[in-house]
């Protein structure tokens, strides 16, 4: 088998890859674009028969999308924004050992089993607290059970950019006389910008797409956020509404594609980044 034979087979298994990868994006779309007469007549084809908007139209102009949509805005960008400022100073301190050995080796490891743990462990006790503080069916304990689960993986993730940095950064800056926020922000901050953009996307993926902690906590429909909104879209003859339930979840899908594309160069490189080993 000579290159081009090889070369060929890789293409058509990235393009296989890609076909399964795209499938259920394409399958979705192709549900909220058909009519409800086709939906309902069962035996559906890949390929839609006819082709109507009356879904998507039902989605936004009844305005039940609007609620859940801010609701998770607020619940990940709120989380989004806790999360890497505290995930970055502590990645910060913890890559250049800012913190005694016997306290910093400790410390990781919590990190690390925090984020180990399977989410439902800790679903119980977090219920107990929340509901002891009085904020079950708020989207404070969603708030705060991101930021639990999503802070160890933004430690972990940072550390080994900033301790690839070379130390001979932060002495010839102190020598020019800069204090320790001076360093971060203007050297530190700045060379670790794509690892945390990075990591942001994830953090932000988690965020929006999390379901368990959101449909413990919150049991107010007030306070529903997308995946809780789109898994309660049923009739009252608990007849699922295909149509109606792949147009929210195109809603769903479009932040995430969109934040996605727009970061992409970022992620590539943030990888890589932090993937890198002293």
């Amino acid at each position: 088998m000579n290159y081009l034979e090889k070369h060929n087979i890789k293409k058509q298994m990235l393009a296989a890859a890609l076909v399964l990868a795209l499938m259920p994006l394409y399958w979705m779309v192709s549900l909220a674009i058909r009519s409800s007469a086709e939906l309902g007549a069962g035996g559906l084809t890949i390929y839609p028969r006819s082709l109507s908007l009356e879904h998507i139209q039902a989605v936004f102009t009844s305005g039940a999308v609007m609620r859940p949509l801010l609701n998770s805005l607020t619940v990940t960008l709120l989380s989004l924004a806790v999360t890497m400022a505290s995930g970055i100073a502590a990645a910060y301190v913890l890559g250049r050992s800012r913190l005694k050995s016997w306290i910093n080796r400790p410390f990781l490891a919590w990190v690390l089993i925090i984020r180990v743990l399977p989410p439902i462990t800790l679903a119980i006790p977090l219920f107990l607290m929340f509901n002891r503080m009085g904020l079950l069916g708020t989207r404070i304990p969603v708030i705060l059970s991101h930021i639990m689960m999503n802070l160890p993986f933004v430690i972990w993730f940072l550390i080994p950019a900033i301790r690839v940095i070379p130390g001979e950064l932060d002495e010839s800056a102190r020598i020019d006389g800069a204090t320790e926020g001076r360093l971060f922000f203007s050297i530190i901050l700045p060379l670790i910008l794509p690892s945390a953009a990075a990591v942001g996307i994830f953090t932000f993926m988690y965020s929006w797409n999390e379901y368990l902690y959101a449909v413990i906590f919150v049991q107010s429909p007030s306070a529903f956020t997308l995946p809780v909104w789109l898994s309660t879209m049923n009739s009252e003859q608990e007849v699922v509404k295909w149509g109606e339930l792949a147009s929210g979840g195109i809603v769903s899908v479009m932040p995430l594609l969109t934040f996605a594309l727009l970061m992409q160069q970022y992620l590539i490189s943030g990888m890589g980044e932090g993937a890198v080993k002293e």
